[in-house]
């Protein structure tokens, strides 16, 4: 029965068009699986937060901190305003938009990395890409895990 109606459900992308609304309508009837139930997904602004400063930044640290023993956290970083000034000059300089990715990523790692320099001392990793495959087990081990926002969307969009 579920191979039928898979073999229905991408018979239907194969030949429909993907904006049809029951093309669309048919792809939500299956059920979410979801990989890590039990984590919570946290991103620290990077303008919002981290380029406010440490009246900002460690506040929140503290209030992650005092939630460790509760809850699994993913802990993602944006990029912030010093992405949005890189970006700008490039622009101006004409670089591909290939390149423009790369220097936001870097600058979220940035945030990523400061980010997880306070929180070592409590045993909290940071991630590359490279290792998302281990992200169940740092979460099992450490309870939180800091990695940078950019990456992260790109692995998971894959």
């Amino acid at each position: 029965m579920s191979n039928q109606l898979l073999t229905e459900l991408g018979q239907s992308l194969i030949s429909g068009n993907l904006t049809d609304k029951s093309v669309l309508s048919q792809t939500s009837e299956q059920p979410m699986f979801k990989i890590l139930p039990n984590a919570n997904v946290i991103k620290v602004g990077g303008q919002s937060i981290i380029d406010r400063g440490r009246a900002a930044v460690l506040p929140i640290l503290d209030e992650l901190i005092e939630n460790l023993p509760h809850h699994k956290m993913i802990i993602g970083t944006g990029a912030g305003t010093r992405a949005r000034h890189a970006y700008s000059v490039g622009v101006d300089l004409g670089m591909p938009t290939g390149v423009l990715s790369v220097m936001g990523t870097f600058v979220s790692m940035q945030n990523a990395r400061m980010i997880h320099f306070l929180l070592a001392k409590h045993g909290i990793p940071f991630i590359e890409p490279v290792q998302f495959p281990q992200l169940p087990l740092y979460l099992a081990e450490r309870q939180a895990v800091v990695f940078f926002w950019y990456a992260a969307l790109c692995v998971l969009a894959t």
